[in-house]
C-alpha cells in the first residue's frame, strides 16, 4: 500500500490510501515535490505529512516555486540542513549551476532555458538568505604563554598541527607542552603583567644610579646648587623647560583673547 501511495497521482485516491493505513511519511511528499506536482504536495500536506523530511530540498532542486511556497506555508524550515549539511538554498543554487553549465555546453540559449533559470532565481528569492558568518567554534584553548608574555591563541578547532594535544584533552598545545610541569593541575599560566611607567623622581633616581652618582636627599633636592653637577644640570634644564611652557601658554591665551576681540 505504501508503494501504491508513492505512485498515486490523484489527491482523492491518496486520501483514501491514507485512511486505509498507508504511511503518509513514506517519502511520497518528497517525491511529489521533486516532480513539481503541486496538487499532490498540497494533498499530502493536508493529511499531516511532515514537510521537514527532505521535501523542501527536493522542491528546490526541481525549481518548483509553487511547491516551495506550499511547504513553507505548512511549516517547512528553510534553515534545516539535510544529511550532508546542505540547506535548501544550497540545493537550489547547485541545480541552477547545473543548468548554466549545460547551457554553456549546448551553445546559445532559448526561451526554455531562460524560463528554467528564472524558476531557480524565483525559488532562491523566496528562501531566507544564508548568514554571512557561521557560528564560530572556539573549542579548548591552550593555557600557555608565548615568548612575548601573551596568551596562546591556538585552540582545538584550528588547523594548526600544534593543536593535536588539545584535541586529545591536553591543556597545552605542542608549542607550549613544556609549560605543563610549571603549571600542574588546572592552574593557568599568569598573563603578562601590566606595564607601569616610572615617575619623574623614579626616572631621576634610575639615571643617577646608572651614572654612579649618589642620589641627593630630600633637603638637597630643594637646593640644586649644592647637588652634584649632573643632577644640578638636569634640574636647571627642567626649570628652563617649565618656564618655556609657561611662556608659550601665556602667548596662546593672548592670541585667543585677541581672536575673540576681532570676532566681536
Amino acid at each position: 500500500m505504501t508503494g501504491q501511495l508513492l505512485r498515486e497521482q490523484q489527491p482523492a485516491r491518496i486520501e483514501a490510501l491514507v485512511e486505509r493505513g498507508a504511511d503518509v511519511d513514506c517519502g511520497a511528499l518528497a517525491r511529489a515535490a521533486s516532480e513539481g506536482d503541486v496538487d499532490r504536495t498540497r494533498a499530502l500536506l493536508a493529511l499531516n505529512a511532515d514537510p521537514n523530511e527532505g521535501a523542501l530540498h527536493a522542491a528546490c532542486r526541481a525549481g518548483s516555486l509553487d511547491c516551495v511556497r506550499a511547504l513553507r506555508q505548512h511549516g517547512a524550515e528553510a534553515r534545516r540542513p539535510d544529511a550532508k549539511g546542505r540547506l535548501p538554498a544550497d540545493a537550489a543554487a547547485a541545480a541552477w549551476r547545473k543548468v548554466r553549465r549545460r547551457r554553456r555546453r549546448q551553445g546559445p540559449s532559448n526561451e526554455t532555458d531562460d524560463d528554467e533559470e528564472r524558476r531557480y532565481r524565483d525559488v532562491l528569492r523566496t528562501l531566507p538568505a544564508k548568514p554571512l558568518h557561521a557560528q564560530r567554534q572556539v573549542g579548548r584553548r591552550c593555557k600557555g604563554l608565548t615568548l612575548k608574555g601573551t596568551r596562546c591563541l591556538i585552540t582545538s578547532c584550528t588547523r594548526n598541527p600544534a593543536a593535536a594535544p588539545l584535541r586529545k584533552g591536553e591543556r597545552f598545545c605542542a608549542h607550549h607542552a613544556c609549560q605543563a610541569c610549571d603549571f600542574p593541575g588546572d592552574e593557568v599560566a599568569p598573563a603578562r603583567p601590566v606595564r607601569t611607567e616610572l615617575t619623574a623622581d623614579q626616572t631621576l633616581e634610575l639615571l643617577s644610579t646608572l651614572a654612579g652618582v649618589e642620589r641627593p636627599s630630600s633637603r638637597e633636592r630643594r637646593r640644586p646648587a649644592t647637588a652634584s653637577p649632573d643632577i644640578a644640570e638636569l634640574h636647571s634644564r627642567r626649570l628652563n623647560i617649565e618656564q618655556r611652557i609657561v611662556d608659550a601658554t601665556r602667548q596662546v591665551r593672548e592670541l585667543q583673547e585677541l581672536g575673540r576681540v576681532i570676532a566681536t
